[in-house]
């Protein structure tokens, strides 16, 4: 409720803002103290503030499609930050380019830009916000080696078809890669300690590697990746949560760590051709419904050793 009430207060100030001039501030807090700057050369409307550090946040811009090169100064002051919510909606970008000195893409910067197809992060990037670039038809994107986190749906619904996770990111958000039904092939590094729940659920993966910086597979992470045919579970893990490979239909084989304790309920629901499930350790918990409606039979013991001639 509150997200949308911003939402609704951020619309109703850029309404405003067409009648002011370009210097005014509607207020002298933070959050609303907009301001705006037209660019001599491109005479693109800049809408910004400035944050506690006397750096520019970009809140917007009067040129909402075909390519957009975001400036790196304003009147003398960094831009360091693409604000929350900064293009929403704008459909008919196709492009857009992100100035050195910027550190963070704010929540749904560019959510819902349907139109976007190519955009460039500098390295300096730190954090890519929750929703940052939901549903918009990036195929591709180069995420720079100083970005540490992926919020929560960042890349959503969009139409990458593969993705390499540098080695600086330590966590990636729930829903990061949600529905991304053309992703076929992801690289997840060592670095990576959490990977939340949903957060490639529906996606068009055909074989995962987890790192083994990862000690649990959580909540729906790759469900319903139905061409899933191949995955590898390190003896980092610990726990694979529930609903965590549930619906993957094209699993037919699955070797589980002695380091896993806990298999949850619906781990592999629905996996109708999984036919053999190897457990090493002897002890795992395992949930009364962790395999339902698979046609699985569980060995505990590892697989057997493939013979060379």
């Amino acid at each position: 409720m509150l997200h949308h009430l911003l939402n609704q207060a951020q619309s109703l100030l850029r309404t405003l803002s067409k009648a002011l001039p370009s210097t005014f501030v509607l207020f002298s807090a933070p959050l609303f103290a907009w301001k705006y700057w037209v660019d001599p050369v491109s005479r693109i409307r800049w809408e910004y503030s400035i944050d506690n550090s006397n750096n520019v946040v970009i809140n917007g811009s009067s040129n909402v499609s075909g390519n957009l090169c975001i400036p790196s100064t304003i009147k003398g002051h960094r831009v360091t930050r693409i604000g929350a919510n900064a293009f929403e909606d704008c459909t008919r970008l196709t492009s857009v380019t992100i100035p050195d000195g910027v550190t963070t893409i704010g929540g749904r910067a560019f959510f819902n830009c349907t139109g976007l197809t190519s955009v460039t992060i500098p390295d300096g990037v730190t954090t890519i916000g929750g929703g940052a670039f939901h549903s918009t038809s990036l195929t591709s994107v180069i995420i720079p080696n100083s970005v540490t986190t992926i919020g929560r749906d960042a890349f959503a619904s969009s139409d990458l078809t593969s993705v390499t996770i540098p080695d600086s990111v330590t966590y990636i958000g729930e829903f990061a890669f949600w529905n991304c039904t053309n992703l076929t092939s992801v690289t997840i590094p060592d670095s990576v300690t959490t990977i939340e729940g949903c957060a490639f659920q529906g996606s068009a993966l055909i074989s995962v590697t987890i790192p083994d910086s990862v000690t649990a597979i959580e909540e729906y992470v790759f469900s319903d990746c139905t061409r899933l045919v191949s995955v590898t579970i390190p003896d980092s893990v610990k726990t694979i949560e529930g609903g965590a490979f549930s619906g993957c239909t094209s699993l037919t084989s699955v070797t589980i760590p002695d380091s896993v304790t806990k298999i949850e309920y619906f781990a592999f629901r629905d996996c109708s051709n999984l036919k053999r499930v190897y457990i090493l350790n002897s002890e795992c918990d395992i949930h009364e419904e962790a395999f339902l409606r698979c046609p699985v039979e569980i060995i505990f013991g590892p697989p057997p050793k493939s013979i060379s001639y």
